[in-house]
């Protein structure tokens, strides 16, 4: 017969959310509250249709203070709130929302007409002055709301573009990637260990033979055309093997290619390069995951060096600007900042030599204002 240890509980109910306002752990935004400034004396919660709106919690503070907070978004994951029962050391799991409290001010109607009143007086009977001033004054007057949706607005339609117009300084990629630049031998410029580890690597080889099994006229639409570009520059020699690199550049690419919140798959056929690809380049934000800027452009020099090994240090850039959104100056310069040089007149191929072009910082000149 099985029994419990001192200090073990059992697990005796799991109370999930059934539609009603569930129990609720609030937190102010900005700490907690001092007792020198108040307590909570009142708090509600509020909801015009219960099966529309989301629920709004009121809390009202001593020292006349008001903060309220809204029915949180749906979450991947469950917030549990354990109960213990001290007399049968059991525990129930009860499942909650959580609110975060932010400050509301309170502004009187009252006074907001009898300002419009008298500005209105002023407007009609005062001197050219008052007018001008009474003018100037409702033009400085911000309505909070309105600018509010505004900045909301304009906040949704941003892309996230990359931030290599900021990138001045090879050794500003090294916080990327690591990279020899003192090697006299190419392949030890880098470690493709520090792109992708073995064991990741190897839960490519699947795909990696249906790509080269179906690298033919019919099925180029399967694949982007920066990977169809340079499956001919593979070598003939463990070719599965630098196919297996290629793909996951591919990958990254992919990655790269999406212009949206990120939440689940970017890697449909390994979940092991999915989760290593979120982990590496996104951040967590509300709803999802998101790259920032320079997690793109660290992306971008894992996408580059790990087709540069793949390729033995030969690679077909012409579709990364169009499937990146970067322009092809831009990506030029990373790719002399990682190394690489362009190979002909139209600049469509680089290629990595040693030793590597070490880039400065460009010279500014200040110009003396005029006397």
């Amino acid at each position: 017969m099985w029994t419990m240890n001192e200090g073990q509980s059992v697990i005796s109910e799991i109370i999930l959310k059934d539609g009603n306002v569930p129990p609720i752990i609030g937190h102010f935004e900005n700490g907690d509250l001092k007792p020198s400034t108040g307590s909570v004396q009142r708090c509600g919660i509020f909801r015009k249709n219960t099966e529309v709106d989301k629920y709004i919690v009121a809390v009202h503070t001593s020292d006349n203070g008001v903060y309220m907070g809204t029915q949180p978004e749906e979450e991947p994951y469950r917030t549990l709130l354990a109960v213990q029962d001290k007399g049968s050391n059991e525990i129930r799991l009860i499942e909650v929302d959580k609110v975060s409290f932010k400050p509301m001010s309170i502004i009187s109607s009252t006074n907001n007409q009898e300002e419009a009143s008298v500005s209105a007086l002023y407007k009609s009977f005062g001197s050219r002055v008052i007018k001008r001033k009474t003018e100037q004054k409702e033009r400085m007057t911000i309505n909070i709301e309105t600018f509010s949706e505004r900045l909301q607005g304009t906040a949704s339609n941003i892309d996230v573009d990359n931030a290599l117009n900021l990138i001045d300084d090879s050794e500003y990629i090294g916080t990327f990637l690591p990279c020899n630049r003192n090697a006299t031998v190419v392949t030890n410029v880098y470690n493709l260990e520090d792109i992708i580890s073995p064991h990741e690597l190897e839960d490519l080889q699947e795909q990696a033979l249906v790509v080269l099994s179906n690298s033919n006229e019919d099925n180029k639409n399967d694949y982007s055309a920066f990977l169809n570009a340079n499956l001919r520059l593979l070598p003939e020699t463990n070719r599965h093997y630098y196919a297996q690199i290629l793909l996951y550049a591919e990958c990254l690419l992919q990655f790269l290619s999406l212009r949206r919140k990120i939440i689940g798959v970017v890697c449909p056929f390994s979940d092991i390069i999915n989760e290593k690809i979120l982990q590496t380049f996104t951040e967590n934000v509300k709803g999802g995951r998101l790259p920032s800027p320079p997690l793109r452009s660290k992306a971008l020099c894992h996408l580059i060096v790990a087709g540069l090994i793949a390729c033995k240090f030969t690679l077909n850039i012409e579709a990364l600007p169009s499937l990146t959104q970067m322009s092809g100056e831009n990506l030029m310069k990373l790719c002399r900042m990682l190394g690489a040089v362009p190979m002909g007149k139209e600049k469509k191929d680089i290629v990595l030599k040693v030793p590597l072009p070490f880039t400065r910082k460009p010279n500014i000149v200040k110009r003396k204002k005029k006397s």
